[in-house]
């Protein structure tokens, strides 16, 4: 009896496969390198997208096809399904003209997937339009890429770079064409309590073509460890609080330079590396024109002295045993308000040569400096102001000397001016009336 059981048994997995042991009525097998499979809530997953025909979804207009499409992307669904009834647009080229929609309107959407298709089929008088595509990134990832305006988004941005992440994506309304390495290496200067190293920054913009609204993904490498980072900028901060209070009473632009060389310059060397950091200036006297004009403005904005950094080039000459050729070669220095004045100091170039830095004019800068005049205006103008104001008092002269003759030669006639004074005080009372007005208009306005 027991062997007739076994045999029947055993007919019956013959018969009906393993498939009658399980409960499902599908089974599959996905591959991990599959990177979002699309998924029914009801059914299990589904190998190939379009084996399952998603729900149609009614259409009227461009708009609604483009939120349609968002909709996809937000929930990680690779395929959906549109019915245009009723369409209030124009159906020629309709696949063209929703991309070109999207690329105007949403671009992170088109840049969180590969692969896109539109298709259009006939349905009577109406039109389905089915959508497919490949997601790049997972729903979370996605949900990650914030939207900001212009002005909001660079904010953001350094603070991706303060906090060293590995990566920033943000979409920007009104995009401004920007050189983001610049940008980035600008506030690194200005910060040099909060940047400790520079990454190496990778900058990708979609769409490329121009556009209102553009993905900007920043990526950030570093050479060395986020925690040896972090433990470095601990070190500098406290280095420069202490080295702080010794800067404030130094008045003159020149005691206060003496100052920072005797601080950041030692006496037993100074060495140069092109890749140095604020720890390396500090700790090992390792530094760069861009890091030594760094800390340098940073000092002197302490200080309550009116400083900043130039970027340019400096003048040297490379010597053999049979030429000598002139190059010119990347540099940093400072430029400082003296007055009416901007004087320019090279504290790096100090400690090269072995020599005490000095306060440079304009034109002792120009001989072995050079820089870009269209980003520093303001060092150009102070060259042309004497003209003008050699002129001025000239022609400002006769018109003092002037008023003060006419009233001693004028005195019998001076009954004719009494009268005008009267209509002065009529007028200054008007005067007094007229910016009472404008407050009712402002609080009107609101």
């Amino acid at each position: 009896m027991k062997r007739c059981l076994a045999m029947v048994t055993a007919l019956l997995l013959l018969l009906t496969g393993c498939r009658g042991l399980y409960p499902s009525d599908y089974i599959s097998v996905e591959s991990n390198q599959a990177p979002y499979a699309y998924r029914e809530t009801t059914a299990p997953a589904v190998t190939d997208p379009t084996e399952f025909e998603p729900e149609l979804l009614p259409v009227s207009t461009l708009g609604e096809i483009r939120k349609g499409i968002q909709a996809l992307v937000s929930e990680g669904e690779p395929l959906g399904r549109f019915l245009l009834h009723d369409y209030l647009g124009d159906t020629t080229n309709l696949a063209e003209r929703v991309r070109n929609h999207m690329l105007s309107y949403a671009p992170k959407y088109l840049y969180a997937m590969d692969q896109l298709e539109l298709q259009e089929e006939a349905s009577g008088e109406d039109i389905i339009l089915t959508v497919s595509y490949v997601p790049t990134m997972s729903p979370e990832e996605f949900s990650a890429i914030g939207t900001s305006r212009y002005a909001d988004a660079i904010p953001q941005i350094y603070e991706a770079l303060r906090e060293r992440k590995s990566s920033y994506t943000v979409e920007i309304i009104s995009y401004q064409e920007t050189d983001f390495n610049r940008l980035l290496d600008e506030y690194a200067i200005a910060h040099p309590d909060e940047i400790i190293e520079v990454p190496e920054i990778r900058t990708e913009v979609f769409p490329k073509q121009e556009g209102f609204v553009r993905v900007v993904k920043l990526d950030f490498s570093y050479k060395t460890e986020l925690s040896t980072l972090q433990w470095q900028q601990k070190t500098v901060v406290s280095l420069l609080e202490g080295f702080q209070s010794r800067f404030r009473p130094y008045d003159s632009p020149q005691q206060l330079l003496d100052a920072m060389y005797l601080l950041l310059v030692p006496a037993g060397g100074y060495t140069n590396d092109d890749d140095a950091t604020v720890f390396s200036l500090f700790l090992s006297k390792i530094g760069s024109s861009r890091m030594m004009a760094s800390v340098a403005a940073w000092f002197c904005q302490h200080a309550e002295q009116e400083s900043g950094v130039v970027v340019g080039e400096r003048r040297s000459v490379q010597k053999t045993e049979e030429t000598e050729k002139e190059i010119w070669e990347p540099w940093y220095w400072n430029w400082i308000r003296d007055g009416e004045e901007y004087r320019f100091f090279d504290l790096h170039a100090a400690a090269l040569d072995g020599v005490e830095p000095a306060l440079l004019s304009y034109e002792e800068m120009m001989q072995d400096y050079r820089w870009d005049p269209e980003r520093y205006p303001a060092f150009v103008p102070s060259e042309e102001e004497p003209a003008p104001e050699e002129t001025q008092p000239t022609e400002s002269q006769p018109p003092e000397t002037q008023p003060p003759e006419p009233p001693e030669e004028t005195q019998p006639t001076e009954t004719q001016p009494e009268e005008p004074p009267e209509e002065p005080p009529e007028e200054t009372q008007t005067a007094e009336t007229q910016p009472e007005e404008p407050p009712e208009t402002e609080t009107e306005a609101p």
